[in-house]
């Protein structure tokens, strides 16, 4: 039997592989669209009736090709939450075509966010093993297979992801549930508040500018013009140790950082080079406020009342038992692609330090804030591992019981 399929789904790219490998072997930005040209020929649904087979553009190739083949781009996860089944499906069975493993052949390990509920992850169960006939499959929490990754059994994961934020602890290998913080706050938010601060005060509705620079209107974005603000966002930003301080060098940064310019699809040129809007955007993780008035991706208002991720950091382990916090202080995982961005490691640290207990921060044997190399793929990795493990054929959902149980088997099997 081929070696499990891995699938780390995340709104912003699905990272896939086979267990054991140290990195994900494909990535697809999890964006899909129909082919202008359909195919003809039918196929069965999961209902047994017959539907009309489509073809799809995944990914990239869709937002490039959008506005030359007038394509509908659609986002079949959201927040981290499946919100179309369907195409999920497509760019789960693209994914096994890319890494070339055969869905009837393997099993399927699907990492998922904090606080699936179990309705959802019946439906993608009926997916994994209806649709695309899997042998095996297993369903997980991303957190806690980014504490897999570490190799610790406990500790604390904050997960920083493309629209959504997590925090919680592990304690003896699972997810510690009292503890998870949720902030709709991610990249994509960061992403988009770099583009109102380069562009200048954005189109309004009726509304006048928020407080403190905030937005205070709906910035709209097209998918290209978005992935030109994420490549400045991955390429140029930066979280200073101390942004006070920071701001007081406004003046030497033209002549330090020197100058460039990105050109938007419509072939405007954006300045970027020494711009202070480079560290004020990802300011935005540590003070959501900042993005008061800014709509999301998907034009729903951005929640603003939640905590920055350090606060988030800092409750989850207060909501641990006093005899377990000591050992969760060793073990604070910070992940995902946001986790990234330069001096992300040296601003936690100070902020963590300025909240923690005096008899830990005291200490620097006593805590410990872990961003390692691989944090852009933390899921990724743990679930490769535990892929590659005996245990993963004791735990997985097998396709006979599966078929004796039906879609209740994830609720009593998987995590």
């Amino acid at each position: 039997m081929a070696a499990p399929m891995v699938l780390d789904n995340g709104s912003f790219t699905i990272k896939a592989g086979r267990g054991g490998e140290k990195k994900p072997s494909f990535s697809l930005r999890t964006v899909i669209a129909e082919h202008p040209q359909q195919a003809n020929g039918d196929q069965k649904s999961r209902s047994g009736r017959k539907k009309k087979s489509k073809r799809y553009i995944f990914g990239h190739q869709a937002i490039m090709q959008q506005e030359d083949l007038h394509l509908h781009v659609e986002h079949p996860v959201r927040r981290g939450v499946v919100t179309s089944l369907d195409h999920s499906e497509a760019l789960w069975r693209h994914c096994f075509k890319q890494v070339e493993i055969r869905p009837q052949e393997s099993s399927v390990l699907l990492g998922l966010r904090p606080l699936t509920p179990k309705v959802d992850k019946q439906k993608i169960a009926q997916i994994l093993f209806e649709g695309l006939q899997v042998s095996g499959a297993y369903v997980s929490d991303q957190c806690l297979l980014a504490m897999y990754s570490l190799g610790r059994m406990n500790g604390v994961v904050m997960d920083i992801g493309y629209e959504t934020t997590f925090s919680t602890a592990v304690l003896n290998g699972q997810t510690y549930v009292p503890s998870t913080v949720r902030c709709d706050i991610g990249g994509d938010h960061v992403t988009r508040y770099l583009a109102h601060l380069l562009r200048g005060r954005p189109k309004t509705k009726k509304k006048k500018s928020g407080k403190n620079g905030s937005p205070g209107g709906e910035l709209t974005l097209t998918e290209q013009e978005s992935h030109v603000y994420n490549q400045i966002k991955e390429n140029y930003c930066f979280l200073p140790e101390n942004p006070t301080s920071e701001l007081k060098k406004t003046s030497l940064y033209d002549s330090s950082r020197g100058s460039k310019t990105f050109r938007l699809p419509d072939g405007r040129e954006i300045p970027v080079g020494g711009a202070v809007e480079l560290f004020q955007a990802p300011e935005a993780l540590f003070n959501p406020k900042l993005l008061s008035g800014l709509t999301s991706s998907h034009r729903s208002p951005v929640e603003t009342s939640g905590s920055g991720i350090s606060k988030m950091l800092h409750l989850s382990i207060q909501k641990c038992e006093h005899s377990v916090r000591s050992e969760v202080y060793k073990s604070m995982l910070v992940c995902g692609g946001p986790s990234m961005i330069p001096g992300m490691q040296r601003r936690l640290q100070r902020e963590m330090v300025a909240v923690m207990p005096g008899t830990v921060s005291n200490s620097s044997s006593k805590y410990r804030l872990h961003l390692p190399p691989h944090r852009g793929h933390s899921s990724y990795l743990g679930g490769s591992i535990l892929a590659s493990l005996p245990l993963f054929h004791q735990i997985k959902m097998m396709r006979s019981e599966y078929a004796e149980c039906g879609p209740s088997l994830v609720d009593r099997k998987c995590c």
